[in-house]
């Protein structure tokens, strides 16, 4: 029997809802079909819930030094750009609820990552969350 007690806890229905958004915005049912997303590597912190990985280690270095979320920004960056270039309204929401899904998410992982690493609180004051200038 499987114990469901910790169920959503550690944030897997971000992670489901995510999964769904993305689906959405990439393989809408009247736009174009567009290829995956690269992914910034983190090694062993790769994490697709937003609960820091037991073993991982705090990244600021690289594209991390520029913005703290970066894989959500390419997320965002590639959503809206379906979005736009398809002129679909469509898309363009699900993009906003991406947007609105991932900000939430991250703010959820940054409790985690405080609570992990005491030196990320100087990182999330130096560091904006999703675009190095806003």
């Amino acid at each position: 029997m499987t114990d469901t007690s910790r169920l959503g806890q550690r944030g897997e229905l971000y992670l489901a809802g995510q999964l769904l958004l993305v689906g959405l915005v990439l393989f809408p049912p009247s736009a174009t079909k567009v290829g995956a997303v690269s992914l910034s590597g983190l090694g062993r912190s790769l994490s697709a819930l937003p609960e820091p990985r037991a073993n991982g280690e705090l990244v600021t270095d690289g594209i991390y030094s520029q913005a703290r979320h970066p894989m959500y920004t390419g997320l965002l960056l590639t959503a809206f750009g379906v979005g736009l270039a398809t002129h679909n309204d469509s898309s363009l929401a699900w993009a906003l609820a991406l947007l609105v899904l991932l900000d939430k998410k991250a703010d959820m992982e940054e409790v985690g990552l405080l609570a992990r690493f005491p030196e990320y609180k100087e990182y999330k004051s130096q560091t904006n969350k999703f675009l190095p200038w806003v």
